[in-house]
């Protein structure tokens, strides 16, 4: 077992098929396009320019859940504008580090320093400073001369404001805000959303062929309108709703960076919760969240292409080649990480999927790097392979529930984007699975599969 030599054969078959492997290992690109997010703390994006000319620190969060920090990093990628990221968790998955609660007492991300010594927090606030700071650098903002753009722009960031008040009054609140609140208010706001988006013309965007603030704005909280509304309550936006989806589907494929730092479905519905507090069921969502959750024969391989509901898996050859080198980059982190499963998880956050202070238990971790590098062998030469299928059946019997039970933390939190891509995350997901059910035969894991499901949202 040689992960140089898993690294070595995947590096064969993704030069076959034109993909850049140097890419597939980087934890971060100073220019070009934004792959893989910045998750490590002082990363930093030049576009070109040197590391002194960089007038910008962003702080956000490291697991990519935080909407807000959200728009203000999609808007820093859009203008091209040089900036460093420093990693601040959210206080629902792990303590903030000194230096910034003295920078923001509050604790509150988004934060922007700028080079003048300026720190700011609340995001539109900081969004518009930003656009008056960088005036030359793609203006995000229409000119009030032009009356009528100007107008259609107003329009849409009034829409926004109630798309989103209805919805989090909807989904979290239980419909019974003072001012309503409720599922007709929520539909209704995303009709009129819907409708508006279908009179644009000459473009994808709110405002035609270029991208503009409100497109920013309302993408990361209409992204998750999608997944809970269909999670909780069984309401499927991008098919009910063309212009939505239409405009959904142009800033998925025109603009690369929020391609890179979109969620899916999956991870936005386990995020949401410790955030916003948690929805309740709506009849007829069962379907979706057992699609979602990876229940029953999701998550099995072959795939079922519609099964899970979310959009851009991209190809699903590039997508395996990316989860195996995700396996392999990260190797001896993931086998103590898998391995918190079995060793002692002291809840000190609130958000489920979140063991900060776990710690592993490594008796017998030479069985789940086993697993780990078995899967990896089957994402690279095929679920076929011998060796891939030698890794499974190799395994002892009294060591199988601790590798299942491994295998499943793992598989529960691949977080999507800070890990992997959507196309990359079910792929991973669905081989982990795989693995275990080589490991024991069909019959045995279909019956103890439901002990190891990931716990509703």
């Amino acid at each position: 077992m040689s992960w140089d030599v898993a690294r070595a054969r995947l590096e064969r078959l993704a030069d076959k098929q034109g993909i850049d492997t140097a890419k597939l290992f980087a934890t971060s690109q100073k220019e070009g396009d934004l792959r893989p997010p910045l998750v490590r703390d002082d990363a930093v994006r030049t576009f070109g320019k040197a590391e002194e000319d960089i007038r910008v620190t962003l702080y956000r969060d490291p697991a990519y859940w935080c909407p807000y920090c959200q728009r203000v990093q999609l808007q820093l990628e859009l203008k091209r504008i040089p900036y460093r990221v420093r990693t601040v968790n959210m206080r629902c998955y792990g303590e903030k580090p000194e230096y910034f609660r003295a920078l923001v007492p509050s604790g509150a991300i988004p934060a922007v320093s700028f080079d003048d010594g300026q720190v700011k927090t609340e995001s539109l606030d900081l969004m518009l400073e930003i656009e008056q700071m960088f005036p030359d650098n793609s203006p995000l903002i229409p000119s009030e001369d032009n009356q009528e753009l100007y107008k259609l722009f107003r329009n849409f960031m009034q829409l926004e404001r109630r798309l989103f008040s209805s919805w989090f009054q909807y989904m979290f609140s239980g419909g019974f805000g003072l001012f309503g609140g409720g599922k007709d208010d929520f539909l209704s706001d995303l009709e009129a959303w819907d409708a508006a988006m279908g009179q644009v013309s000459g473009g994808p965007f709110a405002l035609g062929s270029n991208v503009c603030l409100v497109d920013i704005l309302a993408v990361p909280f209409v992204e998750r309108m999608v997944a809970s509304a269909l999670y909780w309550k069984a309401i499927n936006i991008r098919e009910d709703y063309p212009g939505i989806d239409a405009w959904l589907k142009g800033m998925e494929t025109e603009l690369p960076a929020y391609r890179t730092i979109r969620a899916d479905i999956y991870s936005t519905v386990h995020n949401l919760p410790p955030q916003t507090g948690r929805a309740t069921f709506d009849s007829g969502s069962d379907k979706f969240r057992e699609a979602i959750d990876g229940e029953g024969s999701n998550w099995e391989l072959p795939l079922v292409a519609s099964a899970s509901y979310d959009r851009i898996y991209g190809d699903e050859s590039e997508a395996k080649i990316e989860a195996a080198a995700a396996l392999i980059r990260g190797s001896e982190f993931l086998v103590p990480f898998a391995m918190r499963s079995v060793g002692v998880r002291k809840r000190t956050v609130s958000a489920p999927l979140a063991d900060p202070d776990a710690q592993p238990v490594l008796w017998g971790k030479e069985f789940v790097e086993q697993a780990l590098f078995g899967v990896a062998l089957a994402l690279i030469d095929g679920t076929e392979a011998p060796e891939a299928i030698d890794a499974a059946k190799s395994v002892p019997a009294d060591e199988q529930r601790k590798v299942i039970a491994s295998l499943a933390y793992l598989r529960d939190r691949i977080g999507v984007p800070r890990d992997m891509s959507p196309g990359a995350a079910r792929q991973l997901r669905s081989h982990l699975n795989w693995f275990c059910r080589s490991m024991l035969g069909e019959e045995r894991w279909a019956e103890i599969k439901p002990e190891y499901a990931v716990q509703r949202a």
